[in-house]
């Protein structure tokens, strides 16, 4: 159970990670839309560094922090991962630093405050469940794990769920044959 909520928290926190990434690339398709003093950023079909910006440019309030926490709940982080990223960037941020650098610094801290070590049981089967956003390197991370619980000694079987990605299925077979799963 330990061991699908760290990976599970972890990827979505990698998610959250990739669309402030992301953001750097711009609009995938025409040109921006023009900037509507006031709007919701989210209508405007801005990125999440945009949507952050307008949120705590300046001195952010109550409401924009509520906001903040929305919006990494759509983002999916999980309700109580949002909440607890909110209330410590709350504490450290200062308005004129960029609101997704500090957010990036808080997700970090998350992480590395998290244990890293993966607990499976002993003489029984054992799930572990990957999820995350599209892009956020799932299936990468699902090969890398298989070929190391197989030099742990362990059997390792791989299953894919839910993939809509072309060729996510034949691409987590590919891994499963290299990591001898």
């Amino acid at each position: 159970m330990a061991v699908s909520l760290i990976v599970l928290v972890t990827a979505l926190v990698l998610g959250v990670l990739a669309l402030i990434l992301l953001r750097r690339r711009g609009p995938r398709t025409g040109p921006p839309a023009p900037p509507t003093r006031g709007a919701d950023p989210a209508s405007r079909g801005e990125g999440l560094g945009a949507r952050l910006r307008g949120l705590l440019g300046g001195a952010p309030d109550e409401g924009a922090w509520r906001a903040l926490e929305e919006l990494l709940i759509r983002a999916d982080v999980g309700p109580r991962t949002a909440a607890r990223i909110v209330a410590d960037l709350r504490e450290r941020y200062r308005p004129g630093e960029d609101p997704a650098a500090a957010l990036a610094r808080e997700i970090e801290a998350l992480l590395a405050g998290e244990d890293a070590a993966l607990h499976l049981p002993e003489g029984r089967l054992g799930i572990v469940l990957v999820v995350g956003v599209n892009g956020s390197g799932k299936t990468t991370t699902i090969g890398k794990l298989a070929a190391r619980l197989r030099t742990e000694g362990k059997r390792v079987a791989l299953a894919a769920s839910d993939t809509y990605r072309a060729a996510a299925s034949e691409q987590l077979e590919v891994w499963a044959e290299r990591a001898g799963a």
